[in-house]
This record gives C-alpha cells, sequence and structure tokens, in this order.
C-alpha cells in the first residue's frame, strides 16, 4: 500500500491505522497472532519473558485492577512463602498465585493457587446456594435418592 497522491505522510499512517482497525482486518490479526503462539510456544514464552524482566513495571494489571503494585505482589508472596494461601500448596505448572480480593469492596485477601482461585469464584456465587441448599435437602432424606439403584446397577454389571 503506497500514500496517495497529494497525501502527507501523516495523512497516509492515519488512513493505515484507521484501516487496521476494522473488524474483518482485526479478526484476521488475532486468528494470525494465536497460529503463532501455537506453533511457537517456547519463543513467545521467551520474548515475554525477557520483555518482563527488562520492564518490571509492565504488570500494570495489579495496579489497574486491584490497585497493589507489583512490589506489594512480591511481598505478599513472600510473606506466603509462594503458597497458597488457601490450601498451602505450590501453584501449579509454574503459573504466578492469583490474586484473591472481594468483588463487592475490591479489599485484597491474600495470593491463591488457580485451582482456589475457581474454587473461591463458585464459593461467591448465587449457584453455590442453590447447590448447598441441595446437598442440606439431600442428607435430610438421608441420601436415598440413588443409593440403592445405582447398588443395583453396579450388582447387573458385575453378573454379567
Amino acid at each position: 500500500m503506497s500514500a496517495r497522491k497529494n497525501e502527507t505522510h501523516d495523512e497516509y499512517l492515519a488512513r493505515r491505522r484507521q484501516q487496521r482497525r476494522q473488524p474483518e482486518r482485526l479478526a484476521q490479526a488475532r486468528k494470525h497472532a494465536r497460529l503463532h503462539r501455537l506453533r511457537n510456544p517456547d519463543k513467545v514464552r521467551h520474548r515475554n519473558k525477557l520483555y518482563y524482566s527488562q520492564n518490571p513495571g509492565a504488570r500494570g494489571k495489579l495496579k489497574r485492577t486491584y490497585g497493589i503494585t507489583p512490589a506489594i505482589y512480591d511481598r505478599m508472596c513472600a510473606q506466603q512463602n509462594g503458597l497458597c494461601a488457601s490450601c498451602g500448596g505450590a501453584p501449579r505448572h509454574g503459573r504466578p498465585l492469583c490474586v484473591d480480593h472481594c468483588h463487592k469492596t475490591k479489599i485484597v485477601r491474600g495470593l491463591i493457587c488457580d485451582a482456589c482461585n475457581v474454587c473461591a469464584g463458585h464459593i461467591e456465587s448465587h449457584r453455590f446456594q442453590m447447590v448447598m441448599a441441595y446437598l442440606a435437602r439431600q442428607e435430610r432424606s438421608g441420601w436415598d435418592c440413588w443409593g440403592n439403584e445405582t447398588d443395583k446397577f453396579r450388582r447387573a454389571e458385575a453378573a454379567e
């Protein structure tokens, strides 16, 4: 693509930026980037490590989302010995600990592993309340919903 007749360089750049924002071009760029990440995971990981080691302030999501700096995150992690505040386990697959926070008050509670973060998210949801009520009903009824039936199925399968 070249500059049009009587078009300044700045106008050309503005036109290019505008074209890159078009939905079909964005979708194509996202698809290309995704394929690159899938085909070159080591290269992408190395590039990301290099970038974040050279730009320690780039972890801006901590500040934007939780109101804490990377230094505070690192101090919290050191206080917890790099372990999950909930289960006491190490984070899996070399992943960083998640920042656990109250969604209503936005107050940070601690750093937890992925599994505990997912669990905490479910516990805070309305669905959790429904599941707890369901389990309480089952316990009151003596857990006799399918218990006898499943035993019959198991015995029948074992006999075959």
